[in-house]
């Protein structure tokens, strides 16, 4: 399996737009050595010339030109991608799929959740209806489905409950997958990867979910519970935007830690895991900061965008 990291930061990318921050500031005024950052998504392939997205980003138009393999050809509108995988129904995780309405037989797919949303609160699937034509895939967590003529196993998992704050109406039990995570497996090689930009919980669920995975890409939005505060930008804590922390007793770090414990007592290597949907105002942003030397301690990498793996 090929991958690529098409972008690492969380919404508004990094620097942020409308953000004069400490940590934007310096992405703006040493670029060389704080790297800027596009929306978080990936790109992931099993068969020469064949592409899938992890998320549809504001920022898929130019993640596309800077990945050689995404650009079209060889006919002239034919493109590699095939199709995206929504992990949530969030602005900066569904946006780009408006940007990409001049290309068709693009699949599309999520959970019941995130799929209803994108005929309704989020409508994007009857203004596409006008300039291509899309495949809407409904995916159940827990149950596997083969794609790439088998090449290709997809695993969604549940994740979370919450639903973005565009949507009205809170959800109910029957329809609770509104933020999923995927287990990608290549079938010839047996490498994989679990993918889950936003993490509000770590509970043994999940743990089982990405145990055997050889790469876990996990959300890396927060570094501390009040890192907003800190920030100065707002009085909202990591947990009620959805997201886990990196720090503290119940955080990213010690989930990630108990995954590497049972990888052990398995006789497995500890997982290679790297962060995603990074915010603009988390400290680990800055290549030295002390927060970064422990996550590398942790068995936790920060990487910057475009980065290639074969796994």
């Amino acid at each position: 399996m090929n991958l690529v990291i098409l972008g690492t930061a969380a919404g508004g990318g990094f620097p942020q737009w409308n953000c004069n921050c400490k940590y934007c500031e310096s992405g703006r005024s040493t670029p060389a050595t704080v790297a800027r950052r596009l929306h978080a998504s990936i790109g992931l392939s099993v068969r020469e010339g064949n592409w899938f997205l992890v998320n549809a980003t504001p920022d898929v138009r130019l993640q596309i030109e800077n990945t050689k393999d995404l650009h079209p050809g060889p006919g002239v509108r034919e493109t590699p991608i095939r199709g995206i995988f929504l992990t949530d129904a969030e602005l900066d995780h569904t946006i780009g799929l408006l940007m990409l309405r001049e290309g068709s037989n693009l699949r599309i797919f999520g959970s019941s959740p995130i799929l209803t949303a994108m005929s309704s609160s989020f409508p994007v699937a009857s203004i596409l209806s006008k300039y291509a034509t899309l495949e809407w895939c409904r995916l159940n967590s827990g149950r596997p489905v083969e794609i790439e003529d088998g090449l290709l196993r997809v695993n969604p998992f549940f994740v979370d409950r919450k639903p973005p704050r565009y949507v009205e109406t809170e959800p109910d039990e029957s329809s609770s997958d509104w933020v999923i995570g995927y287990r990608f497996e290549d079938v010839t090689s047996g490498g994989s990867v679990a993918i889950l930009p936003q993490l509000g919980r770590f509970d043994d669920d999940i743990i089982d979910g990405i145990v055997d995975s050889d790469y876990i890409l996990l959300d890396g939005t927060f570094c501390y519970e009040d890192d907003l505060q800190r920030a100065g930008v707002t009085g909202r804590t990591a947990s009620q935007m959805g997201h886990l922390p990196l720090f503290g007793d119940a955080g990213i770090i010690s989930g990630i830690k108990k995954v590497n414990a049972r990888r052990r007592l398995l006789g497995k290597m500890p997982a290679k895991t790297l962060l995603l949907h990074i915010n603009n105002t988390n400290p680990v942003m800055l290549p030295g900061s002390e927060e970064r030397k422990v996550l590398s301690d942790s068995e936790i990498e920060v990487v910057d965008d475009g980065l290639l793996l074969c796994i």
